[in-house]
This record gives C-alpha cells, sequence and structure tokens, in this order.
C-alpha cells in the first residue's frame, strides 16, 4: 500500500522544533509508519522555483492537511496573506482532509490575522488545542488513527464481519449455501425457502451489506477460502510418547471452508483414538497419556469461533447455545472414572482429556476359556468410547 502524504505546515519560526519532532515522531512509530509519509517545507532540497508555488503544490498533492496554528500569524504576501493560511484555503479547495492544532486556549494573546484565521477554521472544523510537544504527538496519533478507521484501512470490529473488496459473488460457492439452507431449515426451523436468492440469504446471516460480502462469507461458502486467507486451515498431529518430538507418525493440514476443517479435523481425533494392540505404545491425538485437543475452536486468521460465524454454526448444527457443552465434558469424565480434564489458554485455546494410567501402557490382548477378551482390553476400549463421546461434545461448544 503506498503510504498516504500529510502535509505538516506552520509559521516556520514559532514551530520549529515541534514540527520535527512531530516528523521524527511519525517516522518511527509502529503503526503510523506503516501509513504515513509527513512532509516538511523546509526538509526540500534548494531548486529553481518559487516557495510559494512549491508549498501550494505540495499541498494539492497530499492526503492530509495537518495545520499549526500558534500565535504569530506569519511573512504576508503582497495581499496581506501569510504562506500558513494560502496552505489552509489550497486544502479546503482541494477537498483535502484537514487537521488543525491550535496552540493554548482562546484566551491566548495572538496576532489579530491569526484570531480571525482560527475563527474561519472554526466555522466548519473541529479544532484541537494543544500546550505541548508531547500533546501534539499524542492529539495527531488520535486523529491519524481515527483517519485510518473511518477510511476502514484498519479495523476495530470483529474479523469475520468486515467487508472484503476483494471478493466477489462469484467467489462464493452457491451449492454449499444451499445446502447449507437445507440442513438449516430441517434442524433449525430456518426460516428462508432453499430457492430464496443467494444475496437475500447472506443478508439475513449477515454475512452481506451493500453488496460488499464479508469475510465469514468467504470462510463459511468460498469456493477457495484460502486463496484469500492462507492461513485458514487445521493441522493435526499424532505423537509418540510423551512430548511433540520427531518422528511423527502421522501429520495432515487440512484446508476448506470452516464446516470441512472442523469435520476434518474431528474425522483425524477419532481415528486416533482407538487403543493400538501389541508392542506399540497406546496412542492419541498428542500425547500418550492424554487426548490433548485444540477444540473446534480452531486457527484461523484470527481467533475462533468468531462473532458473524457463531450463528450459522448453530444453523448448521454444529453448536448449541445453551452453554453446555464444557459441563458434559467434565460430567462425562467423571462418569467414566477419568482424571477430570484441563481447559488450557495459552499461545491457543486447548481442551486436554486424559486416559486412565493402564490405557496409557502396552496391551497384551488374550482370550480366556470362555474365549472372551481380557478385561484390561474390555476397560480400555471403555475407556476409548468415553473419549471418543467427549470429543464429539468438543465438536459442539
Amino acid at each position: 500500500m503506498k503510504k498516504l502524504k500529510v502535509f505538516i505546515s506552520s509559521v516556520q519560526s514559532e514551530f520549529a522544533r515541534e514540527r520535527q519532532s512531530l516528523f521524527d515522531y511519525l517516522h518511527s512509530d509502529p503503526l503510523l509508519g506503516l501509513f504515513f509519509e509527513p512532509f516538511l517545507f523546509e526538509r526540500l532540497p534548494a531548486f529553481d522555483q518559487r516557495a510559494d508555488s512549491v508549498y501550494i503544490n505540495e499541498v494539492a498533492a497530499c492526503d492530509i492537511y495537518l495545520g499549526l496554528f500558534g500565535i504569530k500569524y506569519g511573512f504576508e504576501d503582497s495581499q496581506g496573506i501569510s504562506p500558513t493560511e494560502r496552505e489552509f484555503d489550497e486544502a479546503t479547495c482541494q477537498h483535502k482532509t484537514r487537521l488543525i492544532f491550535v496552540l493554548g486556549d482562546s484566551s491566548l494573546p495572538r496576532h489579530s490575522k491569526m484570531d480571525k484565521l482560527i475563527q474561519k477554521v472554526g466555522i466548519d472544523l473541529v479544532r484541537k488545542r494543544f500546550n505541548s510537544g508531547d500533546d501534539l504527538n499524542a492529539g495527531v496519533y488520535a486523529s491519524l488513527v481515527n483517519y485510518l478507521k473511518e477510511k476502514e484501512i484498519i479495523r476495530t470490529g470483529p474479523f469475520d464481519a468486515a467487508s472484503n473488496d476483494s471478493a466477489t459473488m462469484e467467489d462464493l460457492d452457491e451449492d454449499k449455501i444451499r445446502e447449507f439452507v437445507h440442513i438449516a431449515r430441517a434442524k433449525r426451523g430456518f426460516p428462508l425457502p432453499i430457492d430464496s436468492t443467494l444475496e437475500i440469504i447472506l443478508t439475513h446471516l449477515n454475512l452481506l451489506d451493500n453488496n460488499r460480502i464479508s469475510n465469514a462469507a468467504i470462510l463459511l461458502f468460498g469456493k477457495r477460502p484460502q486463496r484469500f486467507f492462507i492461513t485458514s486451515e487445521v493441522r493435526c498431529a499424532h505423537f509418540h510418547g510423551f512430548d511433540v518430538v520427531k518422528p511423527i507418525p502421522s501429520y495432515q493440514v487440512y484446508k476448506g471452508d470452516v464446516f470441512q476443517l472442523v469435520d476434518q479435523a474431528v474425522d483425524f481425533v477419532m481415528s486416533k483414538i482407538d487403543v493400538s494392540v501389541g508392542t506399540k505404545k497406546v496412542q492419541s491425538f498428542k500425547f500418550q497419556d492424554s487426548s490433548s485437543i485444540k477444540s473446534c475452536r480452531l486457527q484461523f486468521p484470527a481467533c475462533f469461533p468468531f462473532f458473524i460465524l457463531r450463528s450459522p454454526f448453530f444453523l448448521a448444527g454444529y453448536i448449541e447455545r445453551m452453554g453446555t457443552g464444557t459441563g458434559d465434558i467434565i460430567r462425562l469424565c467423571k462418569e467414566d472414572g477419568l482424571k477430570e480434564p484441563e481447559f488450557v489458554q495459552e499461545a491457543d485455546f486447548k481442551t486436554v482429556i486424559w486416559r486412565t494410567l493402564k490405557a496409557a501402557e502396552p496391551v497384551k490382548v488374550t482370550d480366556n476359556k470362555e474365549g472372551n477378551k481380557d478385561s484390561t482390553r474390555q476397560a480400555e476400549e471403555e475407556v476409548t468410547e468415553t473419549i471418543k463421546r467427549v470429543v464429539l461434545v468438543l465438536k459442539m461448544i
């Protein structure tokens, strides 16, 4: 993205130190430095052109005019107008964003023409007052961040609710949307008929606003969601032993829409829960003595579940809204004599479901005289079934 040019104006002799400080601040700030390029007239090299035409041309070329008004009015041209007022008038004529900062309060004695200029500015602009260089830097920071928000260059709202300017209706899979409506009508009484237009369906789900497709719509129904969000994937691994170390016997990276990601992750976990027989240690999703499962709030471009995605996941039967999932996990583990599960919030949120000690040890399967399985194997199978039930509950959280 090309940086936005900020023209810093003032009477040069009055605010020389503050202007240089502001210039350095905008260049060095980790956020503002990404988006803005400040301009100071005195930093231009010498060349054969009238100064007044240079600063007027620079104002015309800028994105934001930042005016600093103090006590002095400054040098007056043949018409009795200072460069500062000329710059402000040009910014107004060119419809530039104008951010005006005034030194001190109204009681400060000023040049009469500066008073009139401040009054002229106040007719259609909100001015910000400052008393020091630090005040000025803080005020400019707040104003420029607000500018970025208004222009939707940065967003503070939920990621999934934000519009995606690169996506069109052609990037969504109509069959996925129709299938979703079919399931939602059967499971949750979704009110719209299957033959509703895609625009009506997406608008009802808060996935379309003024024909602008949200990020959530792409994650839910996109033909190729990873074209827009390369990190929208699920990584599942099955480890030997107690530590996350190589070799990794099974490792899968899943892609697709968010429904597919959840289904694929749950299928992977379920396939690794069964107890192995023979000399091989019992394994599960991550560790030998536990099933360490990142809950179905999986890793996407931002923290999942997103606000807008919750409603489609409920309508499709993937979650419920009563908040009972965590309690169900704890209850199922206690009922079957397992250690109480752990819910850990670190870089990721994860749920740890513990096996019994027996289920973590090698299993030798023998048949007794009646031809039935050894009781140890039977106990392990019961534990495995419990963990399977808990994994299915995890999918519903």
